[in-house]
This record gives C-alpha cells, sequence and structure tokens, in this order.
C-alpha cells in the first residue's frame, strides 16, 4: 500500500537527489573548466602567436563555431607546433562544453526548484489530478497508460456467468435500511426466514469493472501487486455506477 504521504515524500527526495547530482556535475564541470584554463595559459605565447589572440579572449567565445573559425587553417601538417595547436584546440574544445554543461545543468535546477512543493499543496494537485483522469476513463472510456512500464487502467465490460445473478450489495444495503427503517425484520435464512427479502441481484448481460490491464507491466513480481479502485460514497466505484446510471450509452465506450 502506497499512501499520498509516503509519495509526496519520495517524489520530494527524489527532487532533492537530483539537484544534488546536478549540483555535483557543476562542481566537476568548474574543475574541469579551471585546470583546462591553467593548461592554456601556459601556451599563452604560442597562442598569441599562432591565432593572434589572448588566452582570455578565446575563454570568452560560447559559440563552437567561432571557435573552429578561429583555428581554421592555422594547424598545418609538418610543423612542429601543429601537435600543440591541436592539443590547444582541444583545451579550448573542453572548456567550451564543460561552460555549455554547467549553463544546461544550473537551467534544470531552475527547473526543478518550483517543484518542491509542500505536502498540503501537493495533495490538492495529486487528488485533482486523480479525479479528473478518473472522470476521463469513465465519461469517455479512456484508458491511462501510466508509463515506466507499469500498464494501463481503463473500465473493462465482461459478461456475466450464465444462470448468475451476482449481488447488487449498494442496492441491497439500501433495501435492507428500508425494511429496518419501517420496523420490520429483513429476511436471513438462519434467523428471520419469515423476514422481507431484501437482496438485490444485477439482472444486466454484462459487468463494468475498474481494470489494471498488466499484459504490458514489466515491473518485478508484478502478479503480486493488485488494483484496487476507491469504494465509499465518493470513491470510483460508485461514480462508475451511478454514471452509468445516468448515462446507459457510455457503455459502448468500454471495450471487452
Amino acid at each position: 500500500m502506497v499512501n499520498t504521504k509516503k509519495m509526496h515524500h519520495d517524489f520530494i527526495t527524489s527532487l532533492r537527489n537530483q539537484i544534488k547530482d546536478y549540483k555535483e556535475c557543476i562542481e566537476s564541470n568548474k574543475k574541469t573548466i579551471l585546470n583546462s584554463t591553467i593548461k592554456l595559459v601556459e601556451f599563452k605565447s604560442l597562442i598569441y602567436n599562432t591565432l593572434k589572440v589572448k588566452v582570455h579572449d578565446v575563454l570568452l567565445i560560447t559559440n563552437k563555431r567561432k571557435l573552429e573559425n578561429l583555428f581554421k587553417g592555422k594547424i598545418k601538417p609538418l610543423k612542429a607546433s601543429s601537435q600543440k595547436i591541436k592539443y590547444i584546440k582541444l583545451l579550448f574544445n573542453v572548456v567550451l562544453k564543460a561552460k555549455s554543461d554547467v549553463k544546461q545543468l544550473l537551467d534544470k535546477i531552475e527547473q526543478l526548484k518550483p517543484k518542491i512543493i509542500n505536502f498540503k499543496k501537493y495533495k490538492f494537485l495529486v487528488s485533482n489530478f486523480n479525479d479528473m483522469i478518473s472522470d476521463q476513463i469513465i465519461k469517455e472510456g479512456y484508458t491511462l497508460k501510466m508509463g515506466n512500464h507499469l500498464g494501463e487502467i481503463r473500465i473493462i465490460k465482461k459478461k456475466r456467468p450464465e444462470g448468475k445473478k451476482p449481488i447488487n450489495w449498494q442496492a441491497s444495503n439500501t433495501a435492507k435500511a428500508a425494511i429496518l427503517a419501517n420496523g420490520d425484520i429483513p429476511y436471513s435464512k438462519e434467523n428471520a426466514p419469515d423476514g422481507k427479502k431484501w437482496l438485490v441481484h444485477f439482472t444486466e448481460p454484462f459487468g463494468y469493472y475498474w481494470y489494471w490491464s498488466k499484459y504490458l507491466c514489466t515491473c518485478t513480481n508484478r502478479d503480486s501487486y493488485s488494483f484496487k479502485p476507491t469504494a465509499g460514497d465518493y470513491g470510483n466505484i460508485k461514480k462508475l455506477n451511478q454514471y452509468r446510471k445516468h448515462n446507459p450509452l457510455v457503455v459502448i465506450k468500454y471495450k471487452v
């Protein structure tokens, strides 16, 4: 059983761990930039004589194409300095890539920060999302693909066995309560065989149920898990039955 509080805890923990990982990557890239810059300074004379620019000016370049144009035609074969120039170009590329990665990681952190919300807001958002999805599943026959190889949730139409009439417990309990309210005795095989009958049976040839389709689910021990739709006055079981009662044609949207 996974409750909303645990979901919130796991969600926030996951976000914070992502941010932590991104920050560690940023620090790693900053060290790469520093170490590469130190090496480049050692070649400042060669850089100036070959490229006619200072190390600092090249480090300000943020576009890879501009960097390529700067080195274009400067690396000539059979010259002793050509290998050094290739190495220098590689260092500048390393710095450029590290700077780009830092920017992207900072952007990702800024995108994640607003998602770190308190439990009250998280519960409100999750509850509203679940209500919207359950309405769409019931009213439109929508199939919810849960992602992460967890399968699908939808309403299925299932033919009832011949000769068997399953009990409609909701209607039955209502009938029983009415009998008791009138001061009469509900039927009981053992205690009140002459009591008033109160069990109500389904007469429709098909039943309609919430269903977790596992054929696309690849999680470990998937057969150990089950899906139970919410019950009670505000649950999805009653919501489905009530909607079908007032909108009987909706059943054509449900698949067998």
